[in-house]
């Protein structure tokens, strides 16, 4: 594969403050809470008419009509429009319910269908009840919550929004600090010919191994909660295919074998039930209509981020299994034979349709929030299309992409938002939980080496951002974080008491920026503050999930911009010309290093077991052609097709550098 790369020149400066927005709201979305605010004002101008036609004596309403007008004010409404004490009592409960929990699930999931039911069967109920006009002091009530809400809702965003316009000043004083601060820390990458893992870096990638070198729907240990957030199946999957990619594009580019069968359990996986059935519903509760397809509507959540190991597992390889029609078969019930056939490119393009013609660009995840981050892996799965296709799918709406995204999803304070609902103008922050994104890293740390491939100078702007306003060092050298103390974080990948998600944030942010300090420091906290499992030949740990362990191994291996090298440069032309290792045993063979440099093939393997003897698999040799061992008196001949077995005995670490004899 030949460089693509595409940065302007001008996205590889850190962008400035004065260009970022201070206004509390952009224009799409005060366009967007302009037309919910009417809507509002028309249903509560129906929903007095009956009372005040019956008050003036224009015509005769019933009880029942009266509060059920009160009832499209609010949920419950017509249950305290009834005038009963259990009307009173359920009126309220209703209320608190829906805007607590019933909003909180649309904050998660996107369905609204939870809340239209309840405020729907709270009119039907109000209705019921009522058998006198409706009382005053129920309307005054109702008219108090509806004051009392919007100044309480109010308070709440504009103190989040001076918060924000505070974090904003630190930032502008301590920019060119900050940009030296992270220039200075940076760390260049390894060269090609230096690269291979060492043994922690191999026990790390034992646990990635371990759990996706096993049959198609066998997720145990997977410690999956439910599927909407991040303990869903597929998020763990796309942690695990990530790190398997940058694996191979920068260390093992000429191994195929168990390393490729690992990337198909993950890729295979999203197409099960157990991983893409949820988004039926999601998309049902949200959108009222009934479209199973996980990839044709506005799931940036599914196709973005699981599109990155789709799309790079051909990049890197170039097996194109994934490229034929029909390929991948999205089946999204256990109980129905319906198949959702796509192919890598059908969803790649999918992918750049929606970037073009969704309302605000930036398309949804939960039908109708869209979040930055989600995005962000959308275009870097574009990119690596682009790359290996040599088309110019990204570029071609980058621009309205970067301006929407200035214009609406960035906070005052220079951090790209957490989400922004794009059906009624919401903004996560207005619902009393904050920025709740910050929780698990995602705001910031999780979007660095995303936009690192697509901006460069923004990417740096955020981790210095992320750093600066969550990570600090006390008076005696210890690295803390704003989160909260190491041993009280929740790991959002699985729900338990575990810093893992938080750390492995950050470090993989590190990782692409180069600061191995950093990094260094994390894994000193992991090693306090999480219990390794007790398989001394792996290194993960108990509590974490399995985004936190995925990202925590990917850490001990991925260096500076391999990230942004893997979007834009691939592993090289003698990953798909150069002999490569495509059979042998795990863990009994675990591969440090495999690369060619045309006719040769340099490896360095390590026994995952005990000492011995292990039989190895070449192909893509000369047919018929002799080969040796370099320092080794062993000799080996390929067959008619190239491909030749040969015993290697493995004692630690072992060069086995194949050359032409």
């Amino acid at each position: 594969m030949v460089n693509t790369e595409r940065v302007p020149n001008k996205r590889l400066a850190v962008p400035t403050m004065d260009k970022v927005p201070t206004y509390k709201i952009g224009p799409h979305l005060s366009k967007f809470r302009g037309r919910t605010i009417a809507a509002y004002i028309v249903m509560c101008v129906v929903g007095v008419m009956p009372y005040l036609l019956n008050q003036l004596n224009v015509v005769t309403v019933s009880p029942a009509l009266q509060a059920a007008g009160w009832g499209l004010f609010i949920p419950g409404g017509a249950l305290i429009a009834s005038g009963t004490l259990w009307g009173l009592i359920l009126g309220l409960v209703t209320f608190v319910f829906f805007v607590s929990f019933g909003m909180n699930i649309m904050l998660f999931t996107g369905i609204t269908m939870l809340n239209a039911y309840i405020w729907i069967m709270s009119i039907f109920a109000g209705a019921a009840l009522a058998h006198s006009d409706t009382p005053v002091f129920a309307w005054v009530l109702i008219l108090a919550i509806i004051v009392g809400t919007i100044i309480v809702r109010t308070r709440f965003a504009n103190k989040k929004h001076a918060d924000k316009m505070q974090v904003r000043k630190i930032h502008e004083t301590h920019f060119k600090e900050d940009i030296a601060a992270v220039e200075t820390n940076s760390v260049e990458a390894q060269p090609r010919e230096e690269r291979e893992l060492d043994e922690d870096a191999l026990k790390g990638t034992r646990y990635i191994f371990d759990m996706t070198l096993r049959e198609l729907g066998d997720f145990s240990g997977y410690q999956s909660v439910e599927q909407s957030t991040m303990t869903s199946l597929r998020y763990s999957l796309d942690y695990l295919g990530y790190a398997l990619a940058i694996l191979q594009c920068h260390y093992t580019p000429n191994f195929h074998g168990y390393l490729n069968q690992a990337q198909r359990f993950v890729i295979e996986s999203f197409t099960l039930p157990e991983v893409c059935s949820y988004w039926k519903w999601s998309y049902f509760g949200a959108e009222y209509r009934w479209n199973p397809d996980p990839v044709a509507n506005d799931n940036v959540m599914f196709t973005g981020w699981s599109g990155i190991p789709i799309a790079a597992y051909g990049a890197n390889t170039g097996d194109l299994r994934y490229e034929k029609p029909g390929a991948l078969k999205f089946k999204t019930s256990k109980k129905s034979n319906k198949i959702y056939d796509y192919s890598s490119t059908d969803i790649i393009n999918v992918l750049a349709d929606q970037y073009r013609d969704y309302r605000t660009k930036l398309f949804a995840c939960e039908p109708n929030w869209v979040f930055p981050v989600c995005n962000a892996f959308g275009w870097n799965a574009l990119l690596i299309h682009d790359r290996q296709y040599q088309t110019n799918k990204l570029e071609s709406v980058y621009d309205g992409l970067e301006k929407a995204m200035n214009e609406d999803f960035v906070e005052p304070s220079g951090d790209l938002c957490y989400e922004r609902n794009t059906a009624f103008g919401f903004r996560s922050l207005e619902f009393g939980g904050g920025d709740i994104g910050e929780v698990n890293g995602l705001t910031g740390f999780g979007l660095v080496r995303l936009l690192n491939a697509v901006d460069p100078g923004l990417a740096k702007r955020t981790y210095m951002f992320s750093k600066r306003d969550n990570a600090y060092y006390d008076e005696n050298g210890k690295l803390k974080t704003t989160y909260g103390e190491w041993d009280n974080i929740m790991d959002a990948g699985n729900f338990k008491k575990s810093p893992g998600s938080v750390i492995s944030a950050m470090a993989a942010s590190a990782c692409e920026m180069g600061d191995r300090k950093f990094i260094e420091d994390l894994f000193e906290v992991a090693e306090e503050y999480m219990d390794r499992v007790d398989d001394k030949n792996v290194i993960a740990y108990k509590n974490a999930s399995v985004i936190g362990n995925a990202q925590l191994a990917y850490a001990r291996y991925a260096q500076k911009n391999d990230w942004y090298n893997m979007i834009h440069n691939g592993p090289g032309d003698t990953a798909f010309t150069g002999p490569l290792l495509t059979e042998c045993r795990y863990p009994n063979v675990l591969v440090a290093r495999a690369m060619s440099e045309g006719d040769d093939l340099d490896l360095v393997l390590y026994n995952g077991l005990e000492t011995g003897t292990e039989t190895i698999g070449i192909e893509r040799l000369k047919p018929e052609q002799e080969y040796m061992v370099e320092g080794t008196d062993i000799h080996f001949a390929s067959d008619s097709s190239g491909k030749a077995n040969l015993n290697i005995h493995l004692d630690g670490r072992t060069k086995c550098h194949i050359v032409p004899a």
